[in-house]
């Protein structure tokens, strides 16, 4: 009887352990000031950007004048960013973007950038 009690909290306590790990927010392998996004701009829309995140020229050419339901169906990431100056990027430039505050988990998923600069 007191092996059966000792292994349901050993199981207990394992499960726990395995939720906590499992359920953290980001798996503490990012700080919110070192989340970055790269990718190509798809659209502008009011002080927010669309980016289509990791892909390449190539791929860019293929997918930018598609909408975002055939791009969920092409698993491509997206993301949108609100920024403060939207007006200084251009649809179909390259980008690299400082998160602020982390990215919510939906799709297209959503951020706040704190800088953007465009890759060369």
């Amino acid at each position: 009887m007191k092996q059966k009690k000792v292994l349901t909290l050993g199981l207990i306590f394992f499960s726990v352990i395995v939720l906590v790990i499992g359920c953290s927010e980001n798996g503490g392998n990012h700080s919110d000031g070192d989340l970055r996004v790269e990718g190509y701009i798809l659209e502008k829309e009011g002080n927010r950007i669309l980016v289509a995140e990791d892909i390449t020229p190539e791929k860019y050419e293929n997918i930018k004048d598609k909408s975002i339901p055939e791009l969920d169906k092409e698993q491509v990431s997206l993301i949108y960013l609100g920024y403060d100056n939207p007006n200084k990027l251009s649809i179909g430039e390259e980008i690299v973007a400082q998160i602020n505050n982390g990215i919510d988990q939906s799709y297209p998923a959503q951020a706040e950038a704190k800088d953007i600069k465009v890759k060369d």
